[in-house]
């Protein structure tokens, strides 16, 4: 591909990034960064997107077919990777921005995310100890963090609307707004992921006696009334519109769990115990699993996640809970339930390492929690 072949081509580029910039600006405002934290962070996701972007190039990968059929005019709108196609369309034929220009849009749609994440776990972990404080850093730094949600594709949409989800169930009195943006960014990409936001949410309305009960009911109502739209979609998208019994749902199980076993990250899940499949899918590859490079710096970041879950169950065993104003019946509800049904449905390590982030800035923020002092020890040993 010539990456170069008119001026606007080499010039689009450098416009692109230069417009992320106050983007990076007003996010970082949004969620209570500096400006100087923002800008380092768009600076390192960028780096990240010129690396996939180069990777592309040289092993292709659904990027690529995206900018070639966006490009051409081959797409169709729908939810899912139809509404993808359709982005890059406009962006590579109306707007004729170059396949570097195209990525450096999409590093900008999960620079939303990114930023959101490292506020949440700054702000989360500010009183903590520096163990826990250079543990937040470092999950930022996870080359799975940014690789994935810098390029062409679905990830960077989902990526942020669970950390936008995440950010608004921390204060969903207030977040009611942010909350519908990050089901309906997430709608555009995975309809059966925003049904699984859509089912928290209502769970969380039933149990959340931190709301009061007329927004509570206002919560649940509008839910209900979202699902009877979603819920179709969903199962349509997911395949599962035809399943009406046990058995079909076994089926379509066994079905998935036989998919994309070709290659370096195919495992055998069919065999495995529900844990096992739920530690597989979380925490491998792990360092026994590594036959590559690649693999090698995934079992790193899962090393590193292993390490702060770790903490976590022992700050729950020391009797550490989650404070009592975020909506944790939402967080442990969605998280629980997107975990279970990608482990038992995704048998290839590669789609895992990216496929959760769509989940795991929940479980980040409980398992860093549970691993901190409670505030109110923080704040004593703060102002000793």
């Amino acid at each position: 591909m010539d990456l170069f072949a008119t001026p606007w081509d080499l010039i689009s580029p450098f416009l692109v990034w230069a417009l992320g910039l106050p983007v990076a600006s007003w996010l970082g405002r949004q969620f209570g960064q500096t400006q100087k934290r923002s800008w380092f962070l768009y600076v390192w996701h960028t780096l990240w997107c010129i690396a996939y972007l180069f990777y592309t190039l040289s092993n292709g990968g659904d990027s690529l077919s995206y900018y070639t059929t966006g490009s051409q005019g081959l797409v169709e709108f729908s939810f899912g990777t139809g509404a993808v196609g359709y982005l890059t369309y406009f962006l590579a034929s109306p707007l004729q921005l170059s396949y570097p220009s195209c990525f450096l849009v999409y590093n900008i749609v999960g620079l939303v995310g990114f930023i959101g994440l490292d506020a949440i776990l700054r702000q989360l972990t500010v009183l903590q100890s520096i163990l826990l404080k250079r543990l937040a850093a470092l999950v930022i730094l996870l080359p799975s963090v940014s690789f994935w949600s810098s390029s062409i594709g679905k990830d960077g949409f989902a990526f942020s609307a669970a950390v936008l989800a995440l950010w608004a169930a921390l204060d969903l009195r207030r977040r009611i707004p942010v909350m519908v943006l990050a089901v309906l960014a997430m709608l555009l990409v995975r309809p059966h992921v925003a049904g699984f936001l859509l089912l928290a949410l209502a769970v969380d309305s039933v149990f959340n006696r931190q709301l009061p009960l007329i927004r509570r009911t206002g919560i649940l109502l509008i839910v209900l009334v979202a699902a009877t739209w979603l819920l179709p979609l969903a199962t349509q998208y997911a395949g599962v519109d035809e399943i009406n019994t046990t058995e079909g749902a076994s089926a379509y199980i066994e079905q998935r769990q036989g998919y994309n076993q070709a290659g370096g990250g195919g495992i055998d899940i069919s065999s495995m115990s529900l844990p096992i499949q739920l530690f597989s899918y979380l925490l491998r590859p792990a360092f026994f699993d590594v036959n590559s490079l690649f693999s090698f710096s995934a079992a790193i970041d899962n090393f590193i996640l292993l390490v702060i879950f770790s903490l976590a169950a022992a700050g729950f065993l020391l009797g550490r809970r989650i404070q009592s104003q975020v909506s944790t019946v939402f967080l442990l509800t969605y998280s629980s339930l997107a975990w279970i049904v990608f482990s038992i449905t995704t048998a290839n390590l590669g789609i895992s390492i990216r496929q959760k982030w769509m989940f795991l800035p929940m479980l980040l923020y409980l398992a860093f929690s549970l691993a901190g002092r409670s505030r109110r020890l923080a704040i004593l040993s703060a102002s000793s």
